[in-house]
């Protein structure tokens, strides 16, 4: 899983297994070693019985809830991403987005063997 930060979005990148796992089992992690003694983990749950997107920051863990069948749409091939915000009291507090990552369009040295088929194969440009 690949986590992208800009400003108020953050943006999740999703393998093949990502996607898989997620669907599957509930909850995807990954962690960064910020320092010796010190991991910034962070998390995708679907949760069945939510209706809104939720997060939450506790012991250098950030968690994202889901509702699932945001996720399960998301399976679906045709489907590309999750576009959505947290909110309270109408006011946008982080902006989300959950995409499938795709296969590069030209060659690089990342393996991209667990990626998505780009669904723009006939262009030649990232």
């Amino acid at each position: 899983m690949k986590l992208r930060i800009l400003e108020n979005s953050i943006r999740f990148r999703l393998s093949v297994h990502d996607l898989e796992s997620l669907s599957e089992h509930g909850t995807i992690s990954s962690s960064i070693r910020i320092s010796h003694d010190r991991t910034f983990t962070y998390t995708l749950q679907s949760i069945d019985k939510i209706s809104v997107l939720s997060s939450d920051f506790v012991d250098d863990e950030v968690l994202f809830c889901i509702p699932k069948d945001k996720i399960k749409r998301l399976c679906d091939p045709g489907e590309v991403g999750i576009y959505d915000a947290i909110k309270h009291n109408d006011l946008v507090l982080l902006n989300i987005t959950i995409e499938k990552d795709f296969k590069c369009l030209t060659p690089r040295a990342e393996d991209e063997s667990d990626l998505f088929p780009n669904p723009n194969e006939s262009h030649t440009e990232c």
